[in-house]
């Protein structure tokens, strides 16, 4: 059986992450929810996620800074140790 997708939504604004996690959900993917950037980057998650929909304006990191620290820690851990495809390609967002 095909492992589903996890799809990450990181957005400050509750209404928009519960919104897009039933949406989401709805077509299938596994979902979690991310009230900031940092939240994001410091949770166990981050190195399953399939895809991530970010808000680009948000307090503290916006979305433009996630996907530079995003990219810096993914490369860290692919010099570090092996990694699936999946992560591989997330690091040509």
């Amino acid at each position: 059986m095909a492992e589903i997708a996890l799809v990450a939504i990181i957005d400050d604004d509750e209404s928009i992450r519960k919104s897009l996690s039933r949406l989401i959900g709805t077509a299938g993917y596994e979902v979690c929810a991310f009230g900031s950037a940092r939240e994001f980057l410091d949770s166990a998650d981050f190195e399953r996620v399939s895809c991530a929909l970010s808000d680009l304006r948000m307090p503290g990191i916006d979305g433009l800074q996630m996907q530079h620290e995003l990219r810096a820690k993914l490369e860290h851990l692919s010099r570090s140790e092996e990694h699936t495809s999946e992560l591989q390609s997330l690091t040509n967002l």
